[in-house]
C-alpha cells in the first residue's frame, strides 16, 4: 500500500475509533466526558471474556484478546491507549492493510501503531524502519509519520494522563519515554490471513458485547452478568493457574469498584445526586466516593441545593480546581459556601487540588476570586480559608496585583460602602 494510502487508512481509523468514546478515555483531553465506571466495566469484561472463551475451547490469543477490546470500546464507549489500539488495529486488519506493528513504548506505559514499516528492518532499531513509516495513536488522536517522534516526545499538550487516575501515585513519565518496543507484527498478506484466523471467539462470547450500555440500568445488569460468569470461574481451575492470576486481579479489583458506585446509585436519592452520577476510577474510588457522600450530605442540609448544581459538575468532572473556584465566587452568602468548601479541602492532597491554579483573562486563581468577594459582603472567611490551606497571597494576577492587594481593596470598599449606608 502506497505511503499517503496508509496515512489516509489510518486517519479514517482513527478518527472511528475516537468517534465510538461516547464515554471518553484517560487522557486528560477528554476529562469533561470521561466516565471511569465504564472504564472498570471494559477492564472486567474483556478479561472475564478471556477465561470463558478458554472454557469454551479456544485459546488465549492476541487476536482474539484484540478483537475482545474492539468489542468492547464499542459497547461501553470508553477506551484507554491499549484499548483503543486495539480497535485500531481490528479496524485496519478487516480493511486489510499491512504491515502493521503492535508497539509499546519503553518508559511512557503507551501502546500505539506503527505502519508501514520496512518487514526486512531491525525491530529493535527505529532508524532502520524505512521512510514512509507512520505512526497511528488513537489516544492522542493523532496519525504523524515516524520521523516526527522525537519531536512528539518534547510535545505536553497531546498526550497528558488524566492525574485522577494517579492520586497517591507519581505520574508516569511522558507517554512516548523511551523508544518504540514491538510487541506484535501483522508484516503481510499471509500474516494478515493467520490473524484473521486465529480470532476465535465462541458466539457466547460475542453476545457479551452485542448490545451497547448506554443506561444506568443497562450498566447495573450488565454488572450482574459479569458477576455471575466470574463466579463461574472461580469454581473452574483457572482461577487458580499462575498464568491467569493478572486477569484474575484485574476482574476483582474492577468489579470491586463498580460494586461501590452501583451500591451508590441505590440509595435514594437527595436534591443534588444526579450532579454526581457515573464517576468513579480503581485507583482512587474510596477517596472519591467519601468526597461526594461528605458533599451531599452538606449540600442536602442547606436551604437551597441547586445553588451547588454547577459545583456537582465540576465534581463529577473531577476538575476540583474548578469547583474550589466556583465556591469563591458563589453568588449567595459566603457561611453558605463556607462548610462545603472546608469538605473540598479536606481532600486537598488526595485529590491533587492546585489552589494556585490560574485562569481567565485575568489570570485569577481561587484565592483572588474569594478576596474580590469580600467587596460585596466583608467575609473573609473563604479568603482565610484558602490561605490556612496553602493558597498564595501574594500570587500576582495579570495586572501584577496580589491576591493580598485585592483583598485590602475589597475591604476599604466595602468599609466605605457600609458608612455611606449608615450615613443615609
Amino acid at each position: 500500500m502506497q505511503a499517503r494510502d496508509l496515512k489516509k487508512e489510518a486517519e479514517l481509523t482513527v478518527a472511528k475509533i475516537r468517534n465510538q468514546l461516547t464515554y471518553g478515555s484517560n487522557n486528560d483531553s477528554d476529562r469533561n466526558r470521561a466516565d471511569f465506571l465504564r472504564g472498570n466495566f471494559v477492564r472486567a469484561a474483556a478479561p472475564i471474556a478471556v477465561l470463558k472463551n478458554i472454557i469454551y475451547g479456544n485459546t488465549s490469543n492476541f487476536p482474539s484478546l484484540t478483537k475482545l477490546h474492539s468489542l468492547a470500546i464499542t459497547k461501553y464507549g470508553y477506551g484507554q491507549c491499549g484499548e483503543q489500539a486495539d480497535a485500531a488495529f481490528i479496524d485496519l486488519i478487516e480493511k486489510g492493510v499491512y504491515p502493521i506493528d503492535y508497539c509499546s513504548t519503553t518508559k511512557g506505559e503507551h501502546i500505539l501503531l506503527v505502519l508501514g514499516r520496512d518487514p526486512a528492518s531491525d525491530k529493535n532499531d527505529m532508524s532502520t524502519w524505512g521512510d514512509n513509516v507512520f505512526i497511528c495513536d488513537p489516544w492522542i488522536n493523532k496519525v504523524y509519520p515516524l520521523s516526527d517522534f522525537t519531536k512528539m516526545q518534547n510535545e505536553t499538550t497531546l498526550g497528558k494522563y488524566n492525574k485522577i487516575l494517579f492520586l497517591g501515585k507519581s505520574l508516569p513519565p511522558h507517554y512516548l519515554s523511551g523508544t518504540l518496543l514491538i510487541e506484535e507484527s501483522v508484516k503481510n498478506k499471509k500474516d494478515l490471513i493467520k490473524f484473521r484466523q486465529d480470532i476465535t471467539l465462541h458466539p457466547d462470547i460475542v453476545s457479551m458485547f452485542t448490545s451497547k450500555a448506554d443506561s444506568h440500568e443497562e450498566l447495573e445488569k450488565d454488572f450482574r452478568k459479569l458477576r455471575q460468569d466470574f463466579e463461574a470461574i472461580k469454581k473452574t481451575a483457572l482461577f487458580t493457574l499462575p498464568e491467569t492470576q493478572e486477569y484474575i486481579t484485574q476482574i476483582q479489583d474492577c468489579l470491586k469498584v463498580i460494586s461501590q458506585i452501583v451500591s451508590e446509585e441505590k440509595t435514594p436519592e437527595n436534591p443534588v445526586k444526579s450532579n454526581f452520577r457515573g464517576s468513579v476510577v480503581t485507583a482512587t474510588g474510596d477517596a472519591h466516593t467519601a468526597l461526594v457522600k461528605q458533599l451531599n450530605a452538606a449540600i442536602k442540609k442547606d436551604s437551597k441545593p441547586s445553588d451547588f448544581s454547577a459545583l456537582g459538575q465540576s465534581v463529577k468532572e473531577f476538575n476540583f480546581d474548578q469547583a474550589v473556584r466556583r465556591l469563591c465566587t458563589f453568588k449567595e452568602e459566603p457561611e453558605r459556601a463556607l462548610p462545603i468548601l472546608n469538605i473540598l479541602l479536606q481532600f486537598k492532597n488526595q485529590l491533587k487540588i492546585n489552589l494556585d491554579a490560574q485562569v481567565g483573562d485575568e489570570k485569577y486563581a481561587a484565592i483572588h476570586y474569594a478576596a474580590v468577594k469580600v467587596a460585596l459582603h466583608g467575609d473573609r472567611s473563604l479568603y482565610d480559608l484558602l490561605v490556612k490551606q496553602g493558597a498564595n497571597e501574594a500570587l500576582p494576577d495579570k495586572h501584577g496585583k496580589s491576591a493580598a492587594q485585592h483583598l485590602q481593596e475589597s475591604l476599604a470598599s466595602f468599609k466605605s460602602q457600609s458608612s455611606k449606608a449608615f450615613q443615609a
